[in-house]
């Protein structure tokens, strides 16, 4: 996933943007039974995160500390909900299309 996937959906970023966020944003290895990937921008402390639940969600302004906190965490889906989901202002930036198998 990219933060490009995410501005895409909403039709906002340039083909130079998208290239630009692309670079910007750093995959986590954060692969978890509720979550499928995430990125995060240091620069805007802006992170994506794509669910298997086949949506993708943006939060705003958290602090890298929680980001790397979330990384080693032992329990990293309650640690996402508890510390993360509910505490910083997001917006679901769109939902994937489901393979056809599925």
């Amino acid at each position: 996933m990219s933060f490009a996937y995410g501005r895409a959906l909403q039709g906002r970023a340039t083909a130079s943007q998208t290239a630009d966020l692309e670079i910007a944003m750093n995959e986590l290895d954060v692969g978890t039974k509720m979550i499928d990937s995430a990125m995060y921008d240091r620069e805007s402390a802006t992170l994506l995160v794509r669910f298997r639940a086949w949506h993708v969600e943006e939060f705003a302004e958290v602090p890298e500390s929680v980001v790397s906190a979330w990384r080693i965490s032992q329990a990293p889906d309650d640690f996402f909900d508890n510390k993360i989901r509910h505490r910083f202002a997001s917006r679901r930036l769109g939902q994937r299309k489901a393979a056809a198998n599925r």
